[in-house]
């Protein structure tokens, strides 16, 4: 599964992570997100 893993600099890296098995109680969500503004307001 590919992360967005944000670094001590605040850059972000998109990396391969392997997933442990879902416990009782936890969800695993799918997101995808296009044409994110880098400022959301000025």
């Amino acid at each position: 599964m590919k992360a967005a893993v944000v670094k001590k600099d605040h850059g972000v890296d998109i990396q391969d992570k392997k997933l442990r098995p879902l416990q009782y109680g936890e969800a695993l969500l799918s997101m995808e997100l296009r044409g994110m503004p880098y400022r959301l307001t000025r």
